[in-house]
């Protein structure tokens, strides 16, 4: 009978491999590369570009006042750079610029998952469809925040105090689209941080939010940001706002204009008649312009939608205006979402901080009414991409006016802010190596 060999007992530590002591500086040495090869570029585009400074801001129309206007920014913008220069970009690209950037994002991110498999030599559908899943996610939240979060804004700031700016065209939580908690008064704060001294409420139908706007006023217009009321209405395709009317007006009839009532209140002789304001989009201006009186129309809008069109159709907005004699104003069309003010429109109205907001509104209706008192102040950006060229360059023209835009302050901040990073990521990567080898050591020393 045949007996068996026992076989002997193995043990555990000579059956798992322990890790190589410099297995952790090996895997830990490219990220270490990549840190520093990206702080370095950063470093080096921050500073190329302070050599060719842009313009952060243009005027437009017959005020001129670019000379008496500059863009200021609070402490703690400077302090925040990075974030608010990137979300004050993004807050003033058009739909097309945003799509460009995005497809260069999904563009770079199959380039560097395929040197990632050529590295490993391959790679799993699962791997790279939650690779994938990551980093939509994370530009999501990324835009998301954007629009949610409160952060320091850029204001214009004016020298001529006879000067004053106004938004033509906003929104609060009475809108139907408007952000849930964006009341009055956080519509008025927004204004204030943008560096608006009045700002009109045009809610879809609404004048809840006009209401509520007017009870917080202050006594004099010079002491606080004033709201004053209006409506955004429409006629047929087309959406218009009505400058200077309440609810006992009766110029909206459940989202729509009405117009023989709107043309017998224009008529009036009156200072007191309300303002007609076309919004962008505009499908048919001149159309427009024939159909109903038009005191001003939009150059800037600043939702995403109106910025790719006034961007595109400005020429043709600025002739149809100098035509009809129409004012070219801007507006924010604010809903409640980001912190980014694309254009202020500048009006002169000599002693308007002692007036009463009621008399204020009045004054306003008035000027606005000569384009020779209005201008645009709007901030500058890179043209939306229309031909090829254009498209695949889209997102390095954008960086470059980020950088070739900001101030010294802002420089030094992201300049401060990059090599912070650089610093935090090689004390993690030495961390990650110390306790590397730890552990090696301590699967050497128990084996």
């Amino acid at each position: 009978m045949a007996i068996l060999a026992r076989p002997e007992r193995t043990d555990i530590h000579e059956t798992v491999a322990a890790p190589s002591a410099d297995r952790a500086p090996r895997l830990h040495r490219g990220g270490q590369r990549g840190t520093m090869v990206a702080a370095l570029a950063l470093t080096a585009l921050v500073v190329a570009a302070a050599a060719r400074p842009a313009q952060p801001l243009t005027e437009i129309g017959a005020l001129a006042p670019d000379a008496l206007a500059r863009l200021t920014r609070p402490a703690s913008y400077v302090a925040l750079a990075p974030l608010c220069d990137l979300y004050d970009a993004l807050s003033l690209l058009t739909i097309r610029q945003h799509l460009a950037v995005l497809a260069w994002l999904a563009m770079a991110f199959v380039i560097a998952r395929g040197l990632a498999a050529r590295r490993r030599g391959g790679t799993g559908a699962w791997r790279e469809a939650r690779a994938a899943l990551v980093v939509a996610c994370g530009i999501c939240a990324f835009y998301l925040a954007g629009a949610l979060i409160t952060r320091p804004m850029a204001a214009l700031a004016l020298a001529d105090r006879d000067l004053l700016t106004v938004d033509v065209h906003s929104h609060t939580s009475a809108s139907h689209d408007g952000r849930w908690d964006f009341d009055a008064e956080r519509n008025r704060a927004w204004h204030r941080a943008a560096g608006f001294d009045a700002a009109y409420i045009t809610d879809h139908r609404e004048y809840a939010g006009a209401e509520a706007a007017a009870r917080g006023n202050p006594a004099r217009a010079g002491l606080g940001t004033v709201l004053l009321p209006g409506v955004e209405t429409r006629v047929g395709p087309e959406h218009v706002n009505v400058l200077g009317v309440r609810a006992a007006d009766s110029i909206d009839a459940n989202g729509w204009l009405d117009v023989r009532r709107l043309r017998r209140a224009h008529a009036s002789t009156d200072a007191d008649r309300p303002i007609i304001l076309l919004t962008a989009p505009a499908a048919r201006i001149d159309r427009m312009l024939a159909y109903i009186p038009i005191d001003a129309i939009e150059v800037v809008d600043g939702a995403p939608r109106g910025l790719s069109f006034t961007r595109v159709h400005g020429a043709e907005i600025r002739s149809a205006a100098e035509r009809r004699g129409a004012s070219v104003v801007a507006g924010s069309d604010l809903h409640g979402w980001g912190r980014t003010a694309a254009a202020w429109t500048v009006v002169r109205l000599p002693g308007w901080r002692a007036m009463t907001p009621e008399r204020l509104d009045v004054a306003l209706r008035t000027a606005l009414r000569d384009p020779a008192a209005v201008s645009v102040v709007a901030r500058t950006a890179p043209p939306p991409p229309f031909t090829l060229a254009a498209w695949l360059t889209a997102p390095a023209a954008i960086a470059w006016h980020l950088f070739a835009s900001m101030t010294g302050a802002e420089r030094v901040s992201w300049l401060a802010w990059t090599w912070a990073v650089w610093a935090l990521a090689l004390v993690g990567a030495r961390r990650r190596r110390s306790l590397g080898r730890e552990e090696s050591a301590a699967w050497q020393s128990a084996a």
